[in-house]
């Protein structure tokens, strides 16, 4: 660390009052001695927090609360938020808005949360600062925080490709610095009938789009949000929309016969390459009861390509048939 960061620490220490117990996890990993090093310099500084030796671990860690585990090493921009951590802790002090407490405060299962960081990025202290307060106030909450530059192989593991990357569990991700009340609406969902739109929204926008179709599987209904997206003017969306209309397809045929009327009712406002994304869910979904529609398109005044798209989807009908 560098003489500034060991100023703010002194300076911490000073006004911190109490006394604070740390766990320092080793492995095998060569990484170790960098955390065994910051440690102890750490404590040199702040005399009023003793590092304990902790278990042996797949890799090298800081674990300041039972459900709060630091896989970096706090320098540069994440020094700050570090002692934040540690002062919230000492105190029992968590400051967050009261719905976001509140909805907390409902939370009855187990939820694990990753947050992927490194040291050069600016962003990432923010997320660290939303994120931990989430742990300090429900210890049904677990946050895992580590160094994807340090731990390259984790974050290529985990698909990261930008810094900070927050999971939850093995089904949910945002990319950049997001809305704590997003990751807090699911983790305390129930399922996807309790998400908002800017929750499935989200989903898709980080390809999460097969996530989204089998918790509506799940909950028996499709999102009334996934039909907007169908027509929406952001490609991105209107591609993860698909992915989920096909997963529910393919997996829940009876609840994907669900799909016709709300996408036809959204069909005419539509410009040409949703109208045929439309025509080609209905093809795969729909009953012989939406062949009247398809005829219709045939017989009206759309450009032949289209036409062609409604063809083909009384085809595939009549093929199930």
């Amino acid at each position: 660390m560098n003489p500034h960061e060991e100023k703010r620490i002194i300076q911490w220490n000073r006004e911190f009052s109490g006394d604070i117990e740390l766990l320092l996890h080793l492995s095998d990993d060569s990484r170790s001695e960098a955390f065994s090093r910051y440690c102890a310099e750490f404590t040199a500084l702040a005399s009023q927090v003793r590092i304990l030796d902790g278990s042996a671990s797949e890799r090298p860690s800081i674990q300041i609360a039972e459900n709060i585990r630091y896989s970096a090493i706090p320098e540069g921009p994440e020094l700050e938020p570090f002692l934040q951590i540690l002062t919230m802790k000492a105190d029992d002090l968590t400051i967050l808005p009261g719905p976001i407490r509140q909805q907390l405060d409902r939370l009855d299962t187990a939820q694990e949360i990753t947050l992927f960081i490194s040291q050069q990025c600016p962003h990432c202290p923010v997320s660290v600062r939303d994120l931990v307060p989430l742990a300090l106030a429900n210890k049904l909450v677990t946050i895992d925080i580590i160094d994807g530059v340090l731990f390259e192989e984790l974050a290529q593991g985990n698909n990261v490709e930008c810094l900070p990357t927050t999971l939850v569990g093995n089904d949910f991700r945002w990319s950049g610095i997001t809305p704590l009340a997003d990751i807090v609406e699911v983790i305390t969902s129930k399922g996807s009938s309790e998400l908002s739109a800017t929750a499935i929204e989200r989903m898709l926008e980080e390809r999460n789009a097969i996530k989204a179709a089998q918790m509506m599987i799940e909950a028996g209904r499709i999102h009334p949000s996934l039909f907007d997206f169908m027509v929406d003017e952001r490609f991105f969306l209107r591609l993860g929309a698909m992915a989920a209309f096909e997963e529910i397809i393919r997996l829940d045929p009876a609840l994907a016969t669900e799909i016709t009327q709300p996408l036809w009712e959204r069909f005419e406002r539509a410009i040409e390459p949703m109208q045929i994304d439309i025509l080609y869910l209905i093809g795969d979904a729909g009953t012989p009861e939406a062949i009247p529609l398809l005829e219709s398109v045939i017989g009206g005044v759309h450009r032949e390509h289209v036409k062609e798209t409604a063809r083909e989807a009384i085809e595939s009908i009549n093929a199930r048939k």
